[in-house]
């Protein structure tokens, strides 16, 4: 027998804010023109002139190329940009991952440089330049960045390939392991978090039941309520494990 229409009602509103309250989305890093540093991409908001125009922006992608780390620790303190990037297209990262400057590389990145974002027109990222000319320690250090594994380049021989394809294609056994082992580890870290709030909804889902399947104006109605109540109020407060010891 169910119970009163309005108490089903109300549980169901309460799951439904309890569901949305707790789903988690990865995010998912979105790669636009706009991000990009390059001569026929990009301005500077400010001046209405790109950095690759600037000379702090051409000698940072300079001293980049060539190693230079200390020219690029002076290049950055007075203000050039680490996303800086040079009339051909690549960026200072970019150029940092191709000659293999591993030190150049974390400067950068410990300054803020995007491991994502497009170093050149054909869409190729960090990650994908460091595959193509077999910079593994590079290639580890940007996955550490949480560099993304997903996209693809858009021209050339980048054209419809990942990091994955790249790899295979140009025999970089040991960087596709490295890469395969990353995506696991990242697919398990979304599926661990995602297990508290697995466990919130079937105590939520119990609860409901508890509600509507008992006898209007019973005892078992209102210890339902109660211990619904207890379940969002701790969770609200404290946390999955809270929530779920007030069950």
């Amino acid at each position: 027998m169910l119970g009163s229409y309005s108490q089903s009602i109300d549980a169901l509103r309460a799951l439904n804010k309890l569901v949305e309250a707790f789903q988690l989305t990865a995010p998912t890093p979105t790669l636009t023109l706009s991000m990009w540093h390059t001569s026929k991409n990009a301005a500077d908001s400010t001046r209405n002139r790109l950095p690759e125009d600037s000379y702090l922006g051409r000698k940072l992608c300079a001293a980049c190329r060539e190693g230079d780390m200390a020219e690029c620790v002076r290049l950055l303190d007075e203000g050039a940009s680490p996303d800086s990037g040079q009339s051909s297209g690549y960026s200072a990262l970019g150029l940092a991952c191709n000659r293999g400057h591993l030190n150049v590389v974390d400067l950068l990145l410990e300054r803020g440089a995007s491991p994502n974002t497009p170093i050149c027109a054909n869409d190729a990222t960090p990650l994908m330049i460091a595959v193509v000319w077999d910079q593994r320690a590079i290639v580890e250090r940007l996955l550490e960045y949480r560099a993304d594994l997903t996209p693809k380049g858009t021209a050339g021989s980048y054209r419809g390939c990942d990091v994955f394809d790249i790899a295979t294609q140009r025999g970089r056994p040991a960087i596709l392991a490295l890469l395969k082992r990353a995506r696991a580890m990242r697919r398990f870290g979304r599926l661990r978090r995602l297990v508290p709030a697995l466990a919130l909804l079937a105590a939520a889902l119990r609860e409901l039941y508890t509600m509507i399947h008992y006898r209007p104006g019973g005892d078992g109605a209102k210890e339902a309520q109660e211990r619904f109540e207890r379940l969002r109020l701790a969770q609200a407060e404290h946390g999955d494990d809270a929530g779920r010891a007030a069950v």
